[in-house]
């Protein structure tokens, strides 16, 4: 197995990275913030945004980025939870 290396952005991003010489790759965002974080006046906010990340974007639609990601196997997908 290869070392495991956790640094945090400028931005208060933290990044766990563990290079493997694979032809395959495997990204994943988790936002520790969600409805349980929101104050009563953003009440919503979170799951509107969730679903803000998969509406495309300026140069490329949806099924655009969909459709690239399915041609080399790849996916997007999303599940909030509480504690995941």
């Amino acid at each position: 197995m290869e070392q495991v290396s956790v640094f945090e952005l400028s931005n208060g991003i933290r990044v766990v990275h563990q290079y493997m010489a694979r032809e395959v790759i495997h990204c994943g965002l988790l936002i520790g913030a969600g409805s349980r974080d929101e104050r009563k006046d953003e009440h919503g906010l979170a799951h509107f945004l969730e679903h803000c990340f998969f509406k495309g974007t300026t140069k490329r639609k949806t099924f655009h980025i969909l459709s690239r990601l399915d041609a080399v196997g790849g996916e997007i997908t999303a599940f909030p939870a509480k504690e995941e």
